[in-house]
């Protein structure tokens, strides 16, 4: 008669471990002498001890041998499997779908999944923020717990068991300190080993808009458009600008624009202008383009 321990999940015909892992199976046959043990019904090598440590699949038995050599009759059969100790989780990583302005809050979403075969344990998503990204708030979490370190600029996710086929989201609000691209990386991984580790990251790009800037005013006294009005130029108070003509000398400079150019003596055309602003994150920050000045009849 066989009869095992340490194993993982057994029952009485059979045993699954994970790999890397193993199982004893013991005889239990009174005053044997020695033993021979078989998998997949050719003897194994070596094995004729009362226990043999497993750790490969197959279908075990044992003879027992007393002292004149007399074989017992063959065990019954145990059949030991071997499974991978996988999972495949997933994370998606994306932005809210509108336009955005520097310091205009917007949500980030991660999603997680895992498609198994086997629960995912100690599921722990990142998401480090890089330095053009401010950190607002946690919005909402499925499962588990988040919070955001400062130091690190890393918010960190602890989802605990994730079951096969389940997934879990979390929600959060940032905002962009500076104009332009902005791309974030975030990443899931868990307690046992990741069969696919390529959708382990999922990194996302953010196009924060900057200041609006027209490309034409119509400076003719009719009180609509008629000076080189910057949106939200009041929020950058630091501020240089240079107004070119088309031969490349200078029309018009100054600091601390307060959109008052009206292009007073110039002729109608097109100019080119250099504007320097002073963002938040104290950084001097630049803007160059066209502007085309139309003296329409009132």
């Amino acid at each position: 008669m066989i009869f095992h321990s340490k194993a993982y999940g057994s029952s009485n015909a059979v045993i699954t471990i994970y790999k890397g892992q193993s199982v004893t199976l013991h005889a239990n046959v009174q005053d044997a002498a020695s033993y021979q043990w078989y998998k997949d019904a050719q003897p194994i090598s070596g094995a004729t001890t009362n226990s043999l440590k497993v750790t490969a699949s197959g279908v075990y038995t044992v003879v027992a041998f007393n002292q004149e050599g007399c074989a017992s009759p063959t065990s019954e059969a145990v059949e030991v499997k071997v499974i991978e100790n996988l999972v495949d989780v997933g994370i998606t990583k994306r932005s809210e779908n509108r336009q955005v302005r520097e310091n205009e809050p917007f949500e980030y979403t991660l999603d997680i999944h895992n498609k198994g075969p086997l629960v995912a344990t100690n599921v722990i998503v990142k998401d480090t923020l890089p330095d053009k990204l401010q950190y607002l708030s946690v919005n909402s979490v499925s499962t588990g717990s988040a919070n955001y370190d400062p130091a690190s600029r890393t918010l960190t996710w602890l989802v605990g068991e994730l079951d096969i086929r389940a997934s879990a989201e979390l929600t959060y609000m940032a905002s962009g300190i500076n104009h332009g691209n902005i791309t974030n990386i975030a990443s899931v991984s868990s307690q046992q080993q990741d069969a696919n580790l390529a959708d382990n990251v999922s990194s996302d790009t953010k196009n924060i808009l900057g200041l609006n800037i027209p490309n034409v005013f119509t400076p003719n006294g009719d009180g609509f458009n008629d000076t080189f009005t910057i949106q939200d130029l009041n929020k950058y108070p630091e501020n240089d600008i240079v107004i070119f003509n088309r031969w490349g000398n200078s029309v018009f400079q100054e600091k601390n624009y307060h959109n008052e150019w009206t292009g007073n003596g110039l002729s109608e055309g097109t100019y080119f202008y250099v504007l320097k602003v002073k963002s938040t994150a104290d950084i001097w920050e630049d803007y160059h383009g066209y502007i085309t000045l139309l003296r329409k009849d009132r």
